[in-house]
């Protein structure tokens, strides 16, 4: 519950950060304080929970989970986001045919309905290998709640992990980790980083033996390819000399 009640915080502070930057610009389709904006975007997505949009393909409507799904992955990328502010003014005018392409693309449904890669399965199996699942349904149900009306954009669909279900049983339970002598670890933290929240580098790299902690001051997801270079540098001195980062640098 505590890796949901993270990944939900997380991605609520990227809309909050998305919808505080469309509200400035001319082209958002929100109008209205940043409260406002959310407000109007949540029960967008709930009159799709009633009445799935048109997409111009008569068998795949836009659902409330497809454009949940849709809006999740531009939040993985702030270079994302005048594409949602255009894919959420169509949606919002009838037109969903922008929403699946980006729902597609987050699931990589290909346009002959096969999908590129298992990778929707795969993090799965590679997940309930980490730790037990929520064995008690209704405890799962009451937490769910919980964080869809904490964290009303995406709270709902990240309440549980199906794990205690899962036919394989995992292999460790949650630990404090130390590596010990494994060496200088570089550890990478973005502030805005929706799917792993900043606060989870930084407990990382505290219970690391040796570890150095770099930080990207950005929205989206990871920094290495974002930054702008500085991270970059770092990295790449680090792997190709061995030179390790001053720890504590922001970029």
């Amino acid at each position: 519950n505590e890796i949901a009640a993270g990944q939900a915080k997380g991605f609520e502070g990227a809309v909050d950060a998305f919808l505080a930057d469309c509200i400035e610009r001319e082209d958002c389709p929100f109008t209205g304080t940043e409260e406002e904006a959310k407000q109007q975007l949540n029960a967008f997505f709930a009159s799709l929970d009633e009445s799935p949009l048109d997409s111009g393909d008569p068998d795949r409507p836009v659902t409330g989970a497809m454009a949940r799904s849709a809006m999740m992955t531009l939040l993985y990328e702030d270079g994302l986001w005048q594409l949602g502010r255009q894919a959420l003014s169509d949606a919002m005018k009838g037109d969903g045919a922008q929403l699946l392409n980006i729902a597609d693309l987050s699931s990589e449904r290909q346009p002959d309905g096969s999908y590129r890669t298992n990778a929707a399965f795969a993090i799965t199996a590679v997940n309930c290998l980490d730790h037990p699942g929520v064995a008690d349904d209704a405890w799962a149900e009451e937490q769910a709640e919980h964080l869809a009306e904490e964290f009303p954009t995406f709270g709902a669909s990240l309440g549980g992990d199906g794990c205690a279900h899962w036919p394989v049983p995992p292999v460790r339970e949650p630990a404090p980790i130390a590596a010990e002598g494994a060496g200088p670890i570089v550890v990478i933290g973005t502030t805005g980083d929706p799917a792993t929240p900043y606060a989870w580098s930084e407990s990382l790299a505290s219970q690391l033996d040796d570890a150095v902690l770099l930080t990207f001051e950005g929205n989206g997801h990871t920094a290495y390819g974002r930054s702008g270079g500085c991270i970059e540098a770092q990295v790449d001195e680090y792997l190709l000399e061995g030179t390790v980062p001053e720890n504590g640098l922001t970029c």
